[in-house]
C-alpha cells in the first residue's frame, strides 16, 4: 500500500494520511528497468552464494562456495581468486575498498568466522579474523570503517576491531546483549554513526545507540523480518517481511513514513545511489510470477513500482553499482551475472586502422569485422585470407524491410557472441530444473527477462524518423520482440556453439501505397534498441534486405557508422519465362471449367468400367467343362485305337470262336456296313491287275485253315516285284479280299450274336 510522509502535522494529516494509505492501491508494473544483460563472470569453483561491488564500482567481489573471485567491471575479467576456510556466506567492502570482509559458515567453535583482507599493491591478502559467529550472513561496516558488527553465536550482536586484536583474533569493541529470540537476519550502521539497526526472525526490528549499546525504538511484528536497511542520506530507515515494504523516518520522533506491498518472496533491499527508489530482489519463482528485481519509487506519493528487472535464472543475493544504473547477481552457479544500462566502450575514434569502426582500434580489437566471432577463430572467408576483416553475414546485424504497398515491415536481428550465448544457456537450463537442458519454461522464462528490457518508444521513434519509402515516411505502430526458440529451447549448457538471437518485429505503414520502382532510404544509420541485450553485439556491421510484394528484393551487403545514409532503388521485377509447370499451371487456372468437364465425364466413364466389370459373368467354369469333354473325346479315341489293336493281337493267338468282341464304338461302325476309303480300294484295284506276290497281308483267324506261305529271307531283300507283277501277287491279292469279306462276316455274326461282351483289360506293353 501506499503510504504518505508526516511528522507531528496533527490529526487532519494522519486522517489524510489514512485516506491515502486505503485508497491509493498501485500494483506492481512490469515496465522495462533499463537494466538488460551486460554480460557475467565464470568462476573456476562451485556455485555463488554472494555478491558486493566495491565502493567505486571498479571491481566486484564474487563467492563461490569456498572461492572469492574479484572480477573486474569493465571487462568481466578475473582478476584475483584466493580460497578461505569455510563455505561464504557475505561479503561487504569498507568504504575505500582497503578491506574486504568475509562472512563465512562457521559451525565449530573456536573456527574462523569472519575473516579480513587488506588490499596491498592491487591483491588482497588475509589479515586476521573473529571466531565467535555462526552462519555469518550479515555484515555491517561503520561509517569510519574502524569497527563491523556481525551476529555471536549466543545470539548477541558484537561489534569488532578492524585492525586490532591479539594475534590474528580480532577483539571486540561493542557487545549487544541478546537483543533478539530469532536469527538475526539483517543489520547496518547509520552514515552519522549514532545508530545501529537490527532485525530477526522472530519479527522485532530494534534501534540501537551505539555509545551505550541501548535501545532506541522497537518494532514488533507477528512475521519475520527479511531485510533492514539506512537510505544512503540517512533520513530513512526501512524493513521487509511478509510481503510489505515499512518506511520510518530517521530522526528523533521514528515516525511512519510508509508501507508498501511487494513480493511474498523478497530476500532483500538495497536503495539505489541516488536514494530515489530501493531495489527489492525476489530470489524464488512464485507462480505466475517471475524472478525479479522491483524498483520502488519513494521520493513521491503514492509510493510506486518505477520499473522492474525480469531474470531467467536463479538468484542469491544481489549488490547495486554504487554511482551508475548497473547491478550484480549472483546466480547460485559458477556465474555471477551483470545487468547494466549500457556496456563499455571507447568513445574516441582511434587514429589506427578500425575495420568494423567499434572505436576500438584493430591491434586491441578481438573482433576486427563485428560479426562476434574472435579473430582467433575468423577462418572462413572467400578469398582464403585475411579472414578477420571479413565478417560472417549470416551473424551481423541484420535489417529485413517487407513493402506490401502501404504495409511495411521490419524485423531487426542480432546475433549474441557465443560466450554470452553459452552463459545464458547454463543459467537458463537450471533455473527451474537442474537437468543441464533448457526445457519449456526455462526457455519462456529467459526469453521474457530478454524481451522486457528494451525501450518501446525509443525503438518506434528511431524507425519512425530514419526510414521512408518513396518518400513517404514509415510510421510504426507495433514492436515485438522475440529469441528464436531453436538457438535456445531444447539446447544443453554444454552447447558452446549456438549462437543466440534476438529479433525485434516492428510493423507499420507508409502514407500512400507504393508499387515498383520505388526508392527506399534509411538516414542517419539506426542504433541497436538501447537498454537492451542488443547493447552486447556490434550495431554495425549491418545486413540489409529489401523485398517488395512484386517479387523484387535488394541486398545491401555491408555499411557503417562512417558512412550511415543509405539510397536504394527498388527496381520493376525481372520478368521470366513460364517454365512448363507454370504454363501448365496457368493453362488450369484459366480453362478450369473444361478441365471440370473432362474431370467428371472421366470419372463417371470410369465408374461404369468398374461397375460392369463388377456384374460380369465368370464362364471359366464352362470353357473348363470344354476342356473336360475334348479330354473325353482325345481318351474316346485312344481307347478305340487300343480296342484296334487288341483285335489284332487276339486274331494272331485266338481261334474266331474264343475271339474277343471289338468295342461297342466299333461294332456301331460296322453295323453302318462301312466302305474302305477311295484310296484304299483304288490300292486294291491296282493290286488286282498287278499281282505281287512277294507282299503279304496280315493273318486273319479263318473259319478253315489256309495254307501258310512260305517265309521269307531275311537277309535278303528283293524289289523286282515292284516291276513285274507275278501270280502269286495276284492270287494274295484275291485271298485278301476274301480275307476281309470274311472278317466282316465274322464281326457282324458276333456282334448280333452277343448284346453285350465285357470289356477287356488293357495290356501293358513290354518294356522290352
Amino acid at each position: 500500500m501506499a503510504g504518505a510522509n508526516f511528522n507531528n502535522c496533527g490529526l487532519t494529516g494522519v486522517l489524510l494520511s489514512l485516506c491515502i494509505v486505503t485508497v491509493c492501491m498501485t500494483p506492481l508494473v512490469a515496465a522495462s528497468s533499463g537494466l538488460a544483460w551486460a554480460g557475467a563472470a565464470e568462476s573456476e569453483f562451485g556455485y555463488g552464494s554472494a555478491v558486493a561491488y566495491s565502493p567505486n564500482g571498479d571491481i566486484v567481489a564474487s563467492a563461490h562456495q569456498s572461492t572469492i573471485m574479484i572480477v573486474d567491471t569493465v571487462t568481466n575479467e578475473r582478476i584475483q581468486n584466493f580460497h578461505v576456510d569455510f563455505f561464504v556466506d557475505s561479503i561487504v567492502f569498507t568504504s575505500n575498498a582497503q578491506y574486504l570482509l568475509i562472512g563465512m559458515v562457521s559451525q565449530l567453535p573456536n573456527t574462523p568466522a569472519t575473516v579480513v583482507y587488506e588490499l596491498n599493491d592491487g591483491v588482497y591478502e588475509r589479515t586476521m579474523h573473529t571466531e565467535d559467529g555462526m552462519n555469518v550472513d550479515r555484515i555491517s561496516i561503520s561509517h569510519d570503517d574502524n569497527t563491523f558488527a556481525t551476529a555471536a553465536e549466543n545470539g548477541d550482536i558484537i561489534e569488532w576491531s578492524m585492525n586490532n586484536g591479539t594475534g590474528s583474533i580480532l577483539d571486540a569493541e561493542r557487545v549487544y546483549s541478546s537483543p533478539h529470540n530469532g536469527h538475526i537476519s539483517c543489520l547496518d550502521h547509520s552514515n552519522d554513526g549514532q545508530h545501529l539497526l537490527s532485525g530477526a526472525t522472530d519479527g522485532i526490528v530494534i534501534l540501537w545507540n551505539r555509545y551505550n549499546q541501548t535501545e532506541i525504538a522497537r518494532w514488533e511484528y507477528t512475521h519475520p523480518i527479511v531485510d533492514c536497511k539506512f537510505s544512503n542520506d540517512g533520513a530513512l530507515m526501512s524493513w521487509i517481511g511478509e510481503g510489505s515494504l515499512y518506511l520510518r523516518n530517521h530522526d528523533v520522533t521514528q515516525s511512519y513514513f510508509g508501507q508498501y506491498d511487494i513480493s511474498l518472496n523478497a530476500s532483500q533491499m538495497v536503495y539505489t545511489y541516488d536514494d530515489s527508489e530501493i531495489a527489492i530482489l525476489s530470489s524464488e519463482v512464485i507462480s505466475p510470477q517471475y524472478r525479479r528485481v522491483d524498483f520502488v519509487e519513494i521520493k513521491s506519493i503514492p509510493i510506486t513500482t518505477s520499473r522492474t528487472l525480469f531474470f531467467g535464472h536463479k538468484a542469491v543475493m544481489m549488490s547495486l553499482h554504487p554511482s551508475s544504473n548497473a547491478l550484480a547477481i549472483s546466480t547460485l552457479s559458477n556465474l555471477v551475472a551483470f545487468y547494466s544500462d549500457s556496456v563499455y566502450s571507447e568513445l574516441e575514434i582511434p587514429n589506427s586502422i578500425d575495420t568494423d569502426q567499434d572505436n576500438l582500434a584493430d591491434h586491441v580489437d578481438d573482433d576486427d569485422d563485428g560479426d562476434g566471432i574472435l579473430d582467433e577463430y575468423d577462418n572462413i572467408c572467400i578469398a582464403g585470407t585475411n579472414c578477420h576483416l571479413q565478417p560472417d553475414q549470416n551473424f551481423i546485424r541484420q535489417f529485413d524491410i517487407s513493402v506490401n504497398h502501404d504495409s511495411v515491415i521490419v524485423i531487426e536481428t542480432i546475433h549474441l557472441d557465443a560466450k554470452n550465448s553459452q552463459h545464458l544457456r547454463i543459467l537458463a537450463s537450471a533455473s527451474l530444473n537442474s537437468n543441464h537442458r533448457v526445457d519449456t519454461d526455462e526457455f519462456m522464462q529467459m526469453q521474457h527477462s530478454i524481451c522486457t528490457e528494451y525501450n518501446t518508444n525509443e525503438v518506434l521513434s528511431r524507425w519512425g524518423e530514419n526510414l521512408e519509402i518513396d518518400a513517404n515516411p514509415y510510421n510504426p505502430v507495433s514492436v515485438q520482440c522475440s529469441i528464436e526458440e531453436s538457438d535456445l529451447y531444447g539446447t544443453m549448457d554444454s552447447d558452446r556453439g549456438t549462437r543466440i538471437s534476438v529479433s525485434w518485429r516492428v510493423e507499420g505503414f507508409i502514407d500512400a501505397s507504393v508499387q515498383t520502382p520505388y526508392n527506399v532510404s534509411i538516414l542517419s544509420g539506426i542504433q541497436t534498441p538501447s537498454e537492451s541485450i542488443a547493447q552486447n553485439v556490434h550495431a554495425f556491421p549491418i545486413q540489409v534486405l529489401i523485398e517488395d510484394v512484386s517479387g523484387s528484393r535488394i541486398d545491401y551487403e555491408v555499411w557503417n557508422r562512417r558512412d550511415p545514409d543509405i539510397y536504394l532503388l527498388m527496381d520493376i521485377p525481372p520478368v521470366d519465362e513460364p517454365s512448363n509447370v507454370d504454363s501448365l499451371v496457368e493453362l488450369l487456372t484459366t480453362y478450369w471449367y473444361a478441365f471440370t468437364f473432362l474431370s467428371i465425364l472421366s470419372i463417371s466413364a470410369i465408374s461404369v468400367a468398374v461397375i460392369r466389370y463388377r456384374n460380369s459373368i465368370d464362364f471359366s467354369d464352362t470353357n473348363h467343362t470344354e476342356h473336360i469333354d475334348s479330354q473325353s473325346d482325345e481318351e474316346l479315341e485312344q481307347l478305340i485305337d487300343d480296342a484296334a489293336a487288341w483285335d489284332e493281337g487276339m486274331a494272331d493267338e485266338h481261334s474266331p470262336k474264343s475271339g474277343p468282341v471289338p468295342p461297342s464304338a466299333v461294332i456301331r461302325d460296322l453295323r453302318g456296313t462301312p466302305r474302305p476309303p477311295g484310296a484304299v480300294q483304288r490300292d486294291i484295284a491296282r493290286q488286282s491287275r498287278q499281282p505281287n506276290p512277294s507282299s503279304r497281308m496280315h493273318k486273319v483267324k479263318r473259319t478253315r485253315k489256309t495254307e501258310s506261305t512260305d517265309a521269307i529271307d531275311t537277309e535278303s531283300v528283293d524289289f523286282k516285284h515292284l516291276i513285274v507283277p507275278s501270280k502269286e501277287d495276284e492270287r494274295s491279292d484275291i485271298e485278301g479280299e476274301g480275307k476281309i469279306s470274311d472278317a466282316i462276316a465274322y464281326i457282324t455274326s458276333e456282334t448280333e450274336t452277343k448284346s453285350k461282351r465285357k470289356r477287356p483289360v488293357r495290356r501293358k506293353k513290354s518294356s522290352n
